[in-house]
Order: structure tokens, then sequence, then C-alpha cells
């Protein structure tokens, strides 16, 4: 009886630790995918184009994959993060918060409406240079930006 008692508390124990591993590698996965958005040079919708590859943007991929993760970033981080973002991640850090917090989206992307700072949107393998602004009004009140859309997947 004792053996089954051991067996099933060793299981246990075993379980929770890779809980914590996944719950860990999880947000360190989420903070790579922050450094990567913040830092972003461009910024690209999903339209394929003369990538290498032909393949889908890997910064709209990484979007995408906040977007839909299990477990959402909070929005305090992300509005501390858009703060100290390139323009490009600027947008995205606005367009991220607005499709895991509708309310709160809706405030980050009114805080760049003014911003005149260039970024060069891509899609397929066309590039044009546009102003934040210019991008987070349409995104506001379009809900997209050209072939950038914001689906609203709010989760609060």
């Amino acid at each position: 009886m004792k053996f089954k008692l051991l067996m099933v508390l060793t299981a246990v124990s075993f379980i929770g630790a890779n809980v914590g591993m996944n719950a860990a590698e999880n947000i360190a996965e989420q903070r790579q995918a922050l450094d990567a958005l913040s830092t972003a040079k461009t910024f690209d919708d999903d339209l394929a184009g003369e990538r290498p590859g032909n393949g889908q943007s890997p910064l709209y991929a990484t979007f995408h994959k906040l977007v839909v993760a299990e477990k959402s970033v909070p929005t305090a981080t992300l509005m501390s993060r858009q703060r100290r973002s390139t323009a490009a991640g600027r947008l995205y850090i606005a367009a991220l918060i607005r499709e895991l917090d509708s309310a709160a989206g809706t405030v980050a992307l009114r805080q760049l409406f003014n911003d005149k700072a260039k970024v060069t949107y891509v899609s397929g393998f066309k590039a044009t240079d546009y102003s934040v602004g210019e991008i987070a009004k349409q995104l506001l009140y379009n809900g997209k930006f050209q072939n950038f859309r914001l689906r609203y997947r709010c989760k609060t």
C-alpha cells in the first residue's frame, strides 16, 4: 500500500513539474515574441510575397501566435511594451491589445493617432511608407489597414 501511494505521489509531482516547466517555457516564448514585435522594422500583413520560401511574414506569424495563444499576455505588460517599441512595434502591440482587450485596444490605438513616425507597411511583395497615426486610425475605425485585418478575438 505504501509503495502504491509513493508511486502516485511521484507521478503527481512529475506532472506538476512538467506543468510548471510548460508555463515557464510559455512565458519565455511570449517574451521572445514580444521582443520580435516591439523591435519590428516593418508592419507586415499575412499575404505571402517574395519572401524567403514565399511564406508568410515571420512578424505577422508571431503576431498571430500571440493573438490565438491559450494564455494571453497581460494588458499592462503590453501597454508598457508599446511605449518602448519601434514605430512598427507600437502598431503591432496596439493591434495585439485590441485583439485581446477591446476597450484597452481602443485606448492603445487612439494614443497613436498623432504619431507621425514613418513605418513601412509590407503586403506581399509591395512596401509603402505611412505614418503610424494613419495606420492606427484605419485599424480602429475600419478594423483593418489594407490587408492587415483585426479579428477581435477579445478574451476580456
